[in-house]
């Protein structure tokens, strides 16, 4: 039996009401459920950007704090000083290179200057201000210069002359086993207590800070 006329009229009505209402509520949830998704994304994103900062602020500090520089103006002169009445002078990549390898946590490194007899360097303890470390600088020009710059150093006792560590440049290109070979000819009295690092004029390290004894044979 089909149901007709007024109230056939308010059953349509009242489906159709609440087909509506169910309508209006799934568009709502809809919107809500969109915006909590992008309220999700936006706040994973901006979780995303906040850790990036952080690690890139710890890589920036870490690398601060390893490889840390003196003034450029201290480079400056320990370039400049090196770069009198030499064939190969100290050059800016060089000096970097080497204070990045010298340097050791705690200390502060400062350059002596021009004139001064003895390291070129000293590395102070940031806490006593005491000299922790000496470094004497060399630039050479080729494997011979290397060894008699290097033997000028040993020659002096460590504390009255003689360093800690001997940094030296090296020409582009040097043989470093003729190198690590002119090191291991030196005496045991002579390097003990001595380490010595190698660049070239490009920065590039040949030999990585390391005691002199390594290369005894």
């Amino acid at each position: 039996m089909e149901i007709t006329g007024p109230s056939g009229s308010l059953l349509d009505g009242n489906q159709q009401a609440t087909e509506g209402a169910l309508a209006g509520v799934a568009r709502s949830v809809t919107r809500n459920l969109s915006g909590a998704m992008e309220d999700v994304a936006a706040a994973r994103q901006a979780a995303i950007e906040k850790n990036a900062a952080r690690v890139e602020n710890n890589a920036n500090r870490d690398a601060a704090s390893v490889n840390p520089l003196p003034p450029q103006g201290r480079i400056n002169e320990l370039v400049a000083e090196h770069s009198k009445r030499n064939d190969l002078p100290l050059s800016q990549a060089g000096a970097e290179s080497i204070f990045a390898q010298v340097y050791k946590p705690g200390t502060t490194p400062k350059v002596t200057g021009d004139n001064v007899e003895g390291p070129d360097v000293l590395l102070l303890n940031n806490k006593t201000g005491m000299t922790d470390t000496t470094v004497q600088v060399k630039a050479v020009a080729g494997a011979n210069g290397f060894e008699k710059q290097v033997r000028r150093d040993l020659d002096m006792e460590l504390g009255k002359g003689g360093s800690d560590i001997i940094a030296v440049q090296v020409p582009f290109n040097s043989n470093k086993a003729q190198l690590a070979g002119k090191i291991a000819n030196f005496s045991d009295s002579k390097i003990i207590g001595r380490s010595i690092v190698v660049v070239d004029q490009f920065g590039t390290v040949l030999i990585p800070l390391q005691p002199m004894s390594n290369f005894r044979r």
